[in-house]
């Protein structure tokens, strides 16, 4: 389970305050305001004790600027201990303060509490929790999925963190090939509410230099933020890679030759702004290569799966239509020649697939007449380059 409840744990407890005078672990549950008032390695934080949130375990942090303030008190206002460089690698102890604080980091809007750490040499301090990255382990702890619910609730609200929480769990525990299809349809649900936030919010400062986001793809299995558009904006886009491994280890064959047909679709078996049946000449546009045999591998691959399972309907007919569209479209234009394409397209009209309705094999029809003259239907052939 991604959200493990979070529990006292008391050996972190007396790890979490710098207190060199305390004697043992009962004076110090019971003594707490004398004992905080005592010579310590930061100043008295006492008045902020009950906005402090405890977590279970430590957490293994890096900063994610060049320069990070390590600050006696959870405050911009507060005096600095020493300044952090990017990459600094630091123990996130047991507490966080529960209020929020606000700032602009790598071009995002955070809304995280702070977080009280150590440094490698023994400093302690607090540093804003939108400055660091959490190195995660192999095996999450709740400290690190509270981390990340903050983090998540403070970019993308409330409502949307808990859906990603909640498509983490079920992704993980994906075992058939109907819970397989409702998972990724969930997923890419969530994608498109992800993908609006980011171009709002998330500013490109650097494109040299792009934010990190493993946080969010570990937060969203299956999904690859890329800059896109020339470097002007982050999206999130599907690893098709992950989830043919995935369906791979369900039960049913139905999600395989899904994952399949996915991969197959787009280069590297990452979802991307083009797919396979498009040589892309720049950034918003391409031609369709209609004429390799791509169309016709595809047609067979979607006809696999109408004809087994009604599982993948809406996204099969979706690609169905998109690579229908490649060929009858009267603006697009094509790499091949005149007698490559009327060649794949004899094949597709000839294979007679169960996908297709008696209307798109009579428009089908009607694009291969039109290819027998070219220049009268306005068609640009032969565009290689």
């Amino acid at each position: 389970m991604f959200l493990s409840p979070i529990h006292s744990n008391l050996f972190y407890t007396k790890k979490a305050f710098p207190i060199r005078k305390t004697k043992n672990l009962f004076l110090f549950l019971f003594s707490f305001c004398f004992v905080v008032s005592c010579n310590t390695t930061t100043k008295d934080f006492t008045s902020l004790s009950t906005e402090m949130v405890l977590y279970e375990k430590v957490l293994e942090l890096s900063t994610i600027v060049p320069e990070v303030y390590l600050r006696i008190d959870p405050s911009f206002t507060s005096d600095f201990i020493e300044t952090l460089p990017r990459g600094t690698r630091l123990e996130g102890l047991a507490f966080s303060n529960k209020t929020n604080s606000t700032k602009r980091v790598n071009g995002i809007i955070y809304k995280e509490p702070w977080q009280q750490v150590k440094t490698e040499d023994g400093k302690i301090g607090w540093v804003y929790g939108g400055e660091l990255m959490l190195i995660k382990a192999v095996i999450p702890t709740a400290a690190q999925n509270t981390f990340l619910q903050k983090r998540l609730s403070g970019i993308f609200g409330p409502d949307l963190s808990v859906e990603i929480l909640q498509y983490r769990k079920t992704y993980q525990a994906i075992s058939t090939s109907s819970t397989f299809a409702e998972v990724y349809s969930k997923g890419l649900s969530i994608r498109d509410s992800v993908a609006l936030i980011l171009a709002s919010k998330a500013e490109i400062v650097d494109p040299y230099e792009p934010v990190d986001f493993s946080w969010l793809e570990y937060c969203l299995p299956g999904l690859r933020i890329e800059l896109v558009a020339e470097a002007t904006t982050y999206y999130p886009y599907i690893d098709y890679a992950a989830f043919l491994e995935k369906s791979n280890m369900t039960s049913g064959k139905e999600d395989d030759l899904f994952s399949q047909l996915n991969v197959a679709m787009y280069k590297d078996s990452v979802e991307q702004a083009f797919p396979s049946w498009v040589l892309q000449t720049w950034d918003y546009g391409g031609h369709s290569l209609l004429g390799s045999n791509k169309h016709f591998e595809l047609l067979q691959l979607i006809d696999a799966i109408y004809q087994q399972t009604s599982l993948f309907n809406p996204h099969i007919i979706g690609y169905k239509d998109a690579l229908l569209s490649d060929i009858l479209a009267e603006w697009v234009t094509y790499s091949d020649t005149q007698e490559a394409i009327q060649k794949e397209l004899k094949q597709i009209i000839s294979h007679n697939f169960s996908c297709l309705t008696e209307e798109e094999q009579l428009q089908l029809q009607q694009r291969l007449v039109a290819f027998d003259n070219p220049d009268l239907h306005n068609i640009s052939l032969g565009n290689r380059k």
